[in-house]
Formats: C-alpha cells, sequence, structure tokens
C-alpha cells in the first residue's frame, strides 16, 4: 500500500486510499460503510489530441464501441443489462487528452461489476457488425449537435486555431469521417481502431476510482484481482509541440450569428499554461476579480452604462500544457454599438490588477474561501464523486486528487505574473456573437457544421487602442472587492435536543394567519449549514399573460437591483435564489448558516422597495423577450413535451400568448402590480439544517415584521390549484407543430399515457415497468431501428398527475413512422414482460428497496425532498417506509395488470396523446390537414400506420436483451431508458451506456489475451438471458388508426373535464393539523 496520504475533507463518513497495482495502473477506493450504491470511474490518457488525421473521431468512437461486447461477455449489451438489473447506469465521455468511463450500482453487486468492467481493458471484442451501427449512432449525435450554440462555437474554435496542432482536429467524428472517406480509400476502420486501441490503451495510461461499502482491504483485493492483468505496454504519454494559437492566429475579429437570441462578446487569450497552475490558483484568482459583479467592477461599470446584462471570466479550454482563457460579456441592445469601448474597459480594469498587484487579503480570503468549502464537502452524487478523483489523479499530484479541484496550496508570483501577462491586445482574439451580425456572415466554415463567419484582421493601431496610454491615472470607480462579509466564521454544530422529531414540523403560525413556519434540525448531516425557504403564495402572479409576465420583470429587477451585496454571498458559498412562481415568488437562502439569516433579512426587506430606472426595466424586458424567443428554438422534443404539458393543464399561458405583450409593457405598470402581487398572500416558510428551534421563530418572526405588516391573508382554499385535464379513454389524440429552426433536420414524437393522479402503488407499478421494459425499448427504436440518436422512456409528474412517457427524435424518418414503432414497441411489451421469472422481478424489486433504505446523501437533498411534500401540502414524511411495504407486496402479475389496464394500444383506460415537432423535411401529411381542417377543433383522420422498413442492418440482429433501471428513482421525466455516451467534454450527464444486439456469435477478438495474463474466472460468463421485444407479428400485419388531431387546444380543452385536485391515494399520512404548535 502506497504511503501517500490524500488530502481530503475532514469532516466526512468515507476514507480514502491512493496506491499503485504492479502494472502500474494508479487507484484510489473510497470506502463509506454505510451507502447502498457503489460507483467506479476509469480514466484512460488518450482522447481525440490522439486520433490519426485521417479518421477524426476514432477516440470517440472506441469510447462507444467499448461498451458493445468483450471476449468474456460477448453479449453486446450485456454490460449494461447487468448493471441495470442490480439499480444501476453507465456512461463515458471523450475529451481531448483522456477518456473516461464510469458505472454507479447497487453495492451488493460491485465485485461483479468491477470484473465486467475490467474486460473493457482486456478483451473487447471490436466487432464490424456493431461498429456499423455505432458509426450511424455518432453520426446521429453529431446531428444533434448542429443547432447546438455551444457545440459549434467549441468546433469554430478549433477551425481557426493553429492546423499543426491537435486542438484543430474534428472530435465528435460522423458517418463521413469514420465511413464514407475511409471507404473511398480503402481504409479498415476496425483494423485501424483496434490498433488505435492497441497503441493507446496501456495500464500505466489509467486512473481507477472505486467506492464501495467495503473495507479497503476488500476493495483493494478486487481492483488488484481484475485490473492487475491490464497490459502495461509502457506508453510514454504523447508530447504535443506547439501551440494552439501562434502569431498567426491571433489579432483577428470574428463574428458570427448564433442559432439563439443571444448577443455575446468573447475576449481569448491563449496561455503557456497548463494543469501546474492549480497549485497557486493564479487562474481562479483572476477570475474572481475579472468576473466580479459588485461595485468597483467591470460588470458593475457596463451596467450602469446599460451595455452588458453579464460577464463570465476563466479558462474556456484547459488541457495538460495550454490554456485557453476568455473574458465574455453579455451585451444588451445598446452595448452593440460600444463593442470596442467596452473591450477597452476590460484592459482599463486589467491594467488596475497589473498596476496593484495581487493583493494578500484578497488571496488569503479566496484561500478561506475554498478552504471552507472543502472542509465541508458535502457530495450528492457517488458517481461524480469517482469521476472527479479518477481525473484529478491525471491532473495533480496523487495527495491532491480530490483536493485539486478546491484548494489553494502555495503562491507563485512567477505564474501570477505570466497570466497577467498573457491579458493583453495583442495576444487576443474577438469572438462576437449576434442574430444582427448574420449579413457579416459571407465566410463558409468546415464542412462539419458548416458554419458561416465574417473575419476581419485587427491593426496594429486598432490593438494599441485597448489600452489605457501610458501615463494615464487609473479609473477611481475601478477597485478590487472590498473584504467579503459574509464568510462564515462560526462552524459550531448546535446541540440536538432531547427527542428531535425526524421529520418538519410546524413550530409557529403567525396571529394573523398569514404564515405558517416548517422546521427541522439537522440530525443526519453534521455540518454547519441550514436551509430557508420562503414561498409567497399569490393569486395574481398568474391571473393573465400579462400579470405573469410583470412578476418575471419584478423578480429579474429585484435580483440586479439587490446583486451588489448577494454576490458577496454567492462568492462566499452561501447561496441566494428568487424565482417566479405561478402561485407567487420564492426565495431560497442556503448554505453556511453563521451569515445565513443576515443575507434573509436584507433580501426579503429590500424586495419591498423595489425602484428601478427605465434602462434598467428596459434590460430585463430585452432579456424576457430573447428568452421567450429561445423557447421556441429549443430541441423539438423538448417543445413537444411543453405542448403535451399545455394541453394537459387547464390554465397554463402559452409562449405565444406572451410574446405580443412583451413589447408593450411599460414601467408605470410595475409599482401598480408589485403593490397588488403583495396586498393579500400567505407564506409558507421552512427552515432545516444548522439552527435551533427558537433561533429560527425568532428570525421568521422579524422576516415577517418587515414583509408581511401590510399584506392581507389569502385562505388557503383560494389559492391557485393547477387542474389536469383527463383525455377520453381509447383514443390517441396528436398535436403537431413545424419545428421552428428550419435548419434542423430533426423530428420528434413524445407520447404520454396517462395513468392517473397520485396513487403511492400504482405510481411504483409505473417506476418498474419503466424498469423492466425500458432499455429493450430503447435497444429496439435506437440502437437496431437507428430512429435516432434521442430516445427516453420514463415517468412523467404533471403537478399530481403520472404518465407514462416515450420520447423518440431523429432525422432519418418522419413522425408517423416514429409513432408507429413507438406503436409496435409497446405492442410487443406484453410478452416482455412475461418473460420475466418471478425470481427476476423479487430481485428487480429488492434493489429498489435497497435505495429506499439509505437517507440522503446531503442536507440540501433532504431539504428539497421536505420541501416537495411541503409545497404540494401532502406532508408524507415516510413515503420511503410506505413505498418499501407496498414493493414488498407487489408480484410480477402486478405490472403486466397494470400494462393491460393502462398502457397497451388495447387498454380499457389508455389515454394517451401524442405530440409531433416535424422538420421541413416531414412536412407531410401534417400541412395538408392543418390546410383542409383549419376551421376544427379536432379532426378524425383515418391513417394507415407506415410499415416496417427492414434493412440490412436491422435483418441481421439477433434477439434484443436488457432493461435499463438508472434513472427510476428519480422525480420528474426519468431517463429509464436514455442513452447520452458523451461527446467531448459533456460531463455533466450521467445517464445510461447504450445498448446494442447480441454480438456476432462466432466473431472472434483480435485482443485475446495469453491466459497467463487473464483475469480469474469468478463468476459465471453468462446467465440467462431474457429475449427482447419481439417485433415481428406487428411488421407483418398492417395497422388502421382513427388519429384525432387537435387543432385548436384552447377550445378542445373546453371539452375536458379535469382529474380532482390533490386527490392523493395515501396508505399513512400524517397532516400539518396533526403537528405540534410550538
Amino acid at each position: 500500500m502506497s504511503a501517500v496520504q490524500m488530502i481530503v475533507p475532514s469532516d466526512t463518513t468515507r476514507t480514502y486510499e491512493y496506491f499503485v497495482l504492479p502494472n502500474r495502473l494508479e487507484v484510489v477506493t473510497i470506502s463509506e460503510p454505510t451507502t447502498s450504491a457503489s460507483a467506479a470511474s476509469l480514466m484512460v490518457e488518450v482522447g481525440s489530441f490522439s486520433d490519426p488525421p485521417d479518421l477524426p473521431g476514432l477516440a470517440h468512437f472506441i469510447e462507444h464501441m467499448l461498451f458493445l461486447g468483450t471476449e468474456k461477455y460477448p453479449t453486446e449489451d450485456s454490460y449494461q443489462t447487468f448493471l441495470s438489473d442490480h439499480g444501476g447506469s453507465c456512461n463515458a465521455f471523450t475529451e481531448l487528452e483522456n477518456t473516461t468511463f464510469h458505472f454507479n450500482i447497487s453495492s451488493e453487486h460491485l465485485h461483479e461489476a468491477l470484473e465486467r468492467f475490467s474486460t473493457f481493458f482486456l478483451c473487447p471484442l471490436f466487432t464490424s457488425s456493431a461498429a456499423d451501427r455505432e458509426i450511424q449512432a455518432i453520426d446521429n449525435e453529431h446531428d444533434n449537435n448542429l443547432q447546438d450554440d455551444d457545440s459549434r462555437v467549441f468546433q469554430f474554435l478549433r477551425d481557426v486555431s493553429n492546423p499543426g496542432f491537435p486542438f484543430s482536429k474534428f472530435a465528435t467524428g460522423n458517418l463521413t469521417t469514420l465511413k464514407t472517406i475511409p471507404s473511398q480509400k480503402g481504409i479498415d476502420v476496425v483494423q485501424r481502431m483496434i490498433e488505435h486501441y492497441n497503441q493507446n490503451y496501456s495500464a500505466n495510461r489509467m486512473k481507477l476510482a472505486v467506492l464501495g461499502k467495503e473495507s479497503h482491504a476488500e476493495l483493494c483485493n478486487w481492483v488488484e484481482e481484475h485490473f492487475s492483468a491490464i497490459p502495461n505496454k509502457d506508453i510514454p504519454l504523447p508530447q504535443y509541440i506547439g501551440q494552439a494559437y501562434t502569431a498567426k492566429e491571433l489579432g483577428f475579429w470574428y463574428s458570427m450569428a448564433p442559432v439563439l437570441d443571444f448577443r455575446t462578446l468573447t475576449l481569448l487569450f491563449p496561455m503557456s499554461i497548463g494543469n501546474e497552475e492549480y497549485r497557486c490558483g493564479a487562474f481562479s484568482y483572476l477570475s474572481h476579480l475579472i468576473h466580479h459583479e459588485s461595485e468597483g467592477s467591470i460588470l458593475c461599470e457596463l451596467k450602469r452604462r446599460h451595455w452588458a446584462d453579464g460577464l463570465w471570466a476563466g479558462d474556456r479550454v484547459r488541457v495538460s500544457t495550454w490554456t485557453l482563457f476568455s473574458i465574455t460579456v453579455d451585451l444588451t441592445v445598446e452595448g452593440m454599438d460600444h463593442v470596442d469601448e467596452i473591450i477597452s474597459t476590460c484592459f482599463e480594469y486589467i491594467e488596475m490588477i497589473r498596476q496593484t498587484g495581487f493583493q494578500e487579503y484578497v488571496y488569503e480570503e479566496r484561500k478561506k474561501i475554498q478552504e471552507m468549502q472543502f472542509r465541508f464537502l458535502e457530495i450528492a452524487s457517488l458517481e461524480s464523486l469517482v469521476i472527479d478523483i479518477s481525473l484529478g489523479m491525471n491532473r495533480y499530484l496523487p495527495e491532491h486528487s480530490l483536493a485539486g479541484d478546491y484548494l489553494y496550496f502555495e503562491r507563485d508570483p512567477r505564474m501570477e505574473a505570466q497570466c497577467l501577462e498573457a491579458l493583453k491586445p495583442t495576444n487576443m482574439l474577438v469572438l462576437h456573437q449576434a442574430k444582427e451580425l448574420e449579413p457579416l456572415c459571407d465566410t463558409e466554415g468546415t464542412e462539419y457544421y458548416k458554419m458561416r463567419y465574417g473575419v476581419r484582421r485587427l491593426t496594429e493601431a486598432q490593438l494599441q487602442a485597448y489600452l489605457p496610454a501610458p501615463g494615464k491615472p487609473l479609473r477611481t470607480d475601478f477597485h478590487l472587492p472590498e473584504p467579503n462579509p459574509f464568510v462564515a466564521t462560526d462552524f459550531a454544530l448546535k446541540p440536538l435536543p432531547d427527542g428531535t422529531p425526524e421529520h418538519p414540523q410546524v413550530v409557529y403560525e403567525s396571529p394573523r394567519g398569514l404564515l405558517k413556519l416548517w422546521f427541522k434540525q439537522n440530525i443526519h448531516h453534521s455540518k454547519p449549514k441550514a436551509v430557508l425557504k420562503w414561498f409567497f403564495l399569490s393569486r395574481v402572479a398568474y391571473a393573465t399573460p400579462r400579470h405573469w409576465l410583470l412578476n418575471c420583470l419584478y423578480v429579474m429587477i429585484a435580483k440586479e437591483q439587490m446583486n451588489n451585496l448577494t454576490y458577496y454571498a454567492d462568492t462566499a458559498r452561501l447561496d441566494f435564489h428568487l424565482t417566479s412562481s405561478a402561485e407567487g415568488v420564492r426565495v431560497t437562502v442556503k448554505g453556511f448558516s453563521d451569515k445565513l439569516g443576515v443575507l434573509a433579512k436584507h433580501v426579503l426587506k429590500r424586495m419591498l422597495t423595489i425602484v428601478p430606472d427605465e434602462g434598467l426595466f428596459n434590460r430585463m424586458k430585452e432579456q424576457v423577450r430573447q428568452s421567450l424567443v429561445n423557447i421556441s428554438k429549443d430541441q423539438a422534443y423538448d417543445l413537444a413535451l411543453e405542448q403535451s404539458s399545455t394541453i394537459f393543464t387547464v390554465t397554463r399561458w402559452r409562449d405565444q400568448d406572451m410574446l405580443p405583450l412583451i413589447d408593450g409593457l411599460s414601467m408605470d405598470e410595475l409599482a401598480p402590480y408589485i403593490r397588488s402581487l403583495y396586498s393579500q398572500g400567505f407564506v409558507q416558510c421552512f427552515v432545516h439544517g444548522n439552527m435551533l428551534q427558537q433561533e429560527a421563530v425568532q428570525l421568521v418572526q422579524e422576516l415577517e415584521g418587515d414583509f408581511l405588516a401590510k399584506v392581507q391573508v389569502l385562505p388557503l382554499n383560494q389559492l391557485l390549484e393547477w387542474r389536469i385535464l383527463k383525455l377520453p379513454k381509447k383514443t390517441l389524440h396528436v398535436k403537431v407543430q413545424e419545428q421552428p429552426i428550419g435548419e434542423s433536420p430533426n423530428s420528434a414524437v413524445v407520447l404520454r399515457i396517462q395513468v392517473g393522479t397520485f396513487d403511492l402503488r400504482r405510481n411504483l407499478l409505473c417506476d418498474l415497468f419503466v424498469s423492466m421494459v425500458g432499455s429493450a425499448l430503447f435497444t429496439q427504436l435506437r440502437t437496431v431501428e437507428q430512429l435516432g440518436y434521442y430516445v427516453q422512456t420514463g415517468v412523467g409528474e404533471e403537478e399530481n398527475l403520472y404518465c407514462i412517457t416515450i420520447i423518440v427524435q431523429g432525422s432519418a424518418k418522419p413522425p408517423l413512422y416514429m409513432l408507429a414503432r413507438i406503436y409496435g414497441a409497446l405492442d410487443a411489451s406484453e410478452a416482455y414482460l412475461q418473460s420475466y421469472t418471478e425470481e427476476d422481478f423479487q430481485k428487480l424489486v429488492r434493489t429498489w428497496i435497497l435505495f429506499r433504505t439509505e437517507k440522503p446523501k446531503t442536507l440540501f437533498q433532504e431539504s428539497s425532498m421536505h420541501w416537495e411534500e411541503i409545497r404540494l401540502r401532502r406532508y408524507f414524511w415516510d413515503r420511503d417506509e410506505c413505498e418499501i411495504a407496498e414493493l414488498q407486496a407487489l408480484k410480477k402479475e402486478d405490472v403486466v395488470e397494470l400494462y393491460r389496464t393502462y398502457l397497451s394500444n388495447y387498454a380499457p383506460k389508455r389515454r394517451a396523446l401524442a405530440t409531433i415537432v416535424y422538420s421541413r423535411n416531414h412536412r407531410e401529411p401534417f400541412e395538408t390537414i392543418l390546410k383542409n381542417h383549419e376551421t376544427d377543433i379536432v379532426a378524425v383522420v383515418p391513417t394507415t400506420l407506415p410499415a416496417y422498413e427492414e434493412t440490412p442492418e436491422t435483418s441481421q440482429q439477433s434477439p434484443l436483451r436488457g432493461v435499463d433501471l438508472s434513472g427510476a428513482t428519480d422525480q420528474g421525466l426519468q431517463a429509464a431508458a436514455s442513452l447520452d455516451i458523451d461527446g467531448q467534454n459533456d460531463t455533466d450527464t450521467l445517464g445510461p451506456s447504450p445498448t446494442s444486439p447480441a454480438a456476432d456469435a462466432g466473431a472472434v477478438s483480435p485482443l485475446v489475451l495469453s491466459p497467463e495474463l487473464r483475469p480469474a474466472v469468478c463468476f459465471q460468463e453468462e446467465r440467462t438471458q431474457r429475449a427482447g421485444l419481439n417485433m415481428s407479428e406487428f411488421n407483418s400485419r398492417t395497422v388502421h388508426l382513427d388519429l384525432h388531431y387537435i387543432l385548436d387546444s384552447l377550445r378542445f380543452k373546453h371539452t375536458l373535464t379535469a382529474y380532482p385536485c390533490c386527490s392523493w391515494n395515501l396508505k399513512k399520512k400524517s397532516t400539518d393539523a396533526a403537528a405540534p404548535k410550538p
């Protein structure tokens, strides 16, 4: 065992150990004895920088292919099926210099999961049949990125970089780079993939992090058992000589028109500084100063002139040897005319930093805040933790594998000076983005994204003009941030009184009946943190579309006018959130409890004294307008989901209802609206964390005195209640909409089947149904039939209504064909359910029970869980216990009965709505239907579903296998059968792994290891697998349906009845009436 002692949070329930295997694979084990879930992440030091010039996207392709079968487990979806059968999921992402694979699973099955995981790096198959299909999946992924502004800009920065440096490569890959061109050149892509894998995947390039409930000794034994056999080829890390941006590439001004409606000005500065910077935190220090939003900052000055709405500074791209530092300004309409002055303002502030130097008080304050954050670090996701550590082992010293992302270790004046020296006009690129710039975009971009842009070289005179004149005194209105008044100093934990309740209790109700305070002291999380939620309920906020717009403007203006102070709180890890709600206005203050009350008093008092000027009002109004316009440019499936929610909800204002109103709003309307908003209301308040009951009551009484002095009580029976409409039984209604982004090739179909209002047993059956068939649906629709990259099956909750939701988005097939295939997949689901043995089903149930026995990982997770019960007025505190009792009584036939009653295409209680967003390539037959029935509310159109189109690829497929449980315990729409095997730098998505049909039975791996290198076989090679969806019967018959097209949503909703409000069927429920009074 290594003598390296990792620096870790001081009060964690987890312990960490670092060691190196004999094959030089570096490992960190994390032991957490109370966990019910485990996780692991393995990072390989090879990424898109290593792609050969003639095969762009090869590293990303290998990432996909490693999931699709190994010598020991040749069934392509064997790995995912095993994980999902035990409550787990997996994913991977390819970055510039590394590729990371990760998974989570129930803690009882970590050992076997590690063994299966290790075969990725011992004996992958890389079959030709899987390669052909996965290239198509990567091409679909690329299609999804074409209209994503972040992806477009990232590729653009590559396109204009030094073509001799690997940053210039196209990293995602597509059909052209991985199949069409290689075929024309006679390149065997599979063979080249194998060669690339052999040349780069070596134990000395790997970092592994494993978290489990076991001791370090046992975890270490498992790692040695399964990962020691990975060959150490002693492959040196590649040396990337040169710079991404040389003098030849610098000094240009680029103009681009984005897909979404926004205006930004970005200054980009390449620096020859890489991972070594973390020890001194020079980037963090500079980012903090340039990004600051208080008095004396760049942003404060730009806002004063109404030129900007926001500013961000930091490393845009970071690799081992260099960094691309950026300053991005969110421009206003007026700011578009002052871009040169904005650049000069930035350099004036940078010059002020240069002349004042790195100030010790600022540095020490930042260092203290980072230490405070790390000391009391709360990690909500175990998978995120192991990912961070596996990446940290690559970027930092072993002892800093976790701490390197947080702590400052030592000052480095030389590096500080080097960072500042790089921030100069002669080392700069400018990227200006706005819709208004489209006429200037006369240059064609690369073939990968086909972006048009404008370009001009900045002259020496222009570059010099951005700098302050020599000898010019510093601006008096620029200065460094003041000492932060919100930095916590008291970290003592409050004593727990005897008999402290496990669940929130009502501890105070105002004498006038205006406020109810729920309180829970921190029991399970020994952190000096707290949460305060203040929800002012009013019927005014959502009374009309105009009221809702004014509510949004009021909240935005209030946040803006409080920002000089709340930004200090934010940098001290004390978060403040003020949000508009259809029910009123929500305030959340959370973080270190020491200064929480101080901030809460300030913001609630300030909310009542908002006095905007005309310039601020117009800036916020433009932000609302941009937001409404950009909603219409969301992904097609997002638009389809929004369309279904609009139809389901009795009173839900549509974007098209509000957009025409925004320009007509005047500042004179705001003050009367605020008075009306606070004329009558009721406050639901919740305090949770490191605070005594009497302290919470005292704080809320002080807040009540300032905030509610002039408010009249609003009876609870007059609060806004969302009513969800019942669709007619045994009828498929369809709502269609054209894709607003004309260039987007994607169409989407969202099928939502209403199951009913909140019923604990039925809800669990819905979740289990998705867990049992979701992966098979995904495999059939995405992997085999290649309908699109985005396929998802889940359970969605619309207020108190549960729905089964199936989503398909793609460009290859028209929407009615997608709908037909969804229809067929549902048709085949009963036989798939029946293929489960009762033993398999009970294993699934036990996994769900296991996860429900574990407490939330963080205080804020627990607070959110309790707040949801308070907000919905359910007070179902013992939900986990009740769900466990229900789960223990369930049988497989109960799920089959749910399917037959509600979900089958022929179910007697089936209430279904399909919302379709179609691209311009898929306009027919929808344009004809809309034209011929434009005066109808609903048009009934007899339709023959499109016949199955068999392709050579799909005809070769073996029966599908597998079930995916990922996301099954999340609320809202659960991505239980989604796929997001990430492309470049998308590390936030932790979705499940790809599934694919069975590999060629006779395929032989070209990477077969000699017997002495193979791990010991300690698990059965393959257990009996369930066959996948059998679509043959559906494919062979013609299906006729009467599709009921909804042409007038508002009038259609008047024809329906609604589900009852708050109709919760709870076996065991406590109410606020039973809660103890103070």
